[in-house]
């Protein structure tokens, strides 16, 4: 399978400021970055490959050969840029470890108290109200404060950027993990 190199048009960033920064250009408008779904960029690659043997080894009809080579060939480049993509995710995250590890640190903690403890979900303790409120961040009362800026932080904002940043170092993920109980 040939390399291709990512379009002299993606910048580099040297440092994150947020945890937004780590998307890459074909993850906008996705919920999580490309290497927070690792089977999904296997499984393209593995389709691209698969679609390069296919036409070293002749077995593309030949009046569909071109269309199927441009396919191929549009496939690669996407690989090779999400790769790209998620080399300069790693760059960014390894430019400031302590900034991040600290944050994740902070957004376990945050995640951690808000979530309901799992014997008081068994039982039924909980009120579904309250924990949709701290989700979205409805009712700024009771919606976590971000301990960085002080600003609001709805709660599923918080799991997903604990997730992201949880990913990018290899840590566990799960923010099922993180609850009491």
């Amino acid at each position: 399978m040939g390399k291709f190199e990512a379009p002299a048009i993606h910048t580099s960033k040297t440092k994150a400021k947020s945890y937004k920064d780590f998307f890459g250009r074909h993850d906008k408008g996705a919920p999580f970055p490309a290497f927070c779904k690792p089977r999904l960029v296997e499984s393209m690659k593995e389709e691209a490959r698969s679609m390069r043997k296919n036409i070293e080894q002749d077995l593309v009809k030949p009046e569909a050969k071109p269309r199927y080579r441009a396919e191929c060939e549009k496939r690669e480049q996407r690989v090779s840029e999400i790769e790209h993509d998620i080399e300069e995710a790693r760059k960014m995250l390894n430019a400031e470890p302590d900034r991040w590890a600290k944050r994740r640190k902070m957004l376990a903690q945050m995640v951690q108290e808000a979530m309901p403890r799992e014997t008081d979900v068994k039982k039924g303790r909980v009120d579904p109200h309250r924990i949709l409120d701290m989700e979205k961040g409805f009712n700024p009362r009771i919606t976590p404060k971000d301990p960085e800026t002080g600003a609001p932080l709805p709660l599923s904002e918080a799991k997903k950027e604990y997730q992201i940043i949880s990913r990018l170092m290899e840590e566990e993920s799960s923010v099922e993990y993180l609850r009491k109980d």
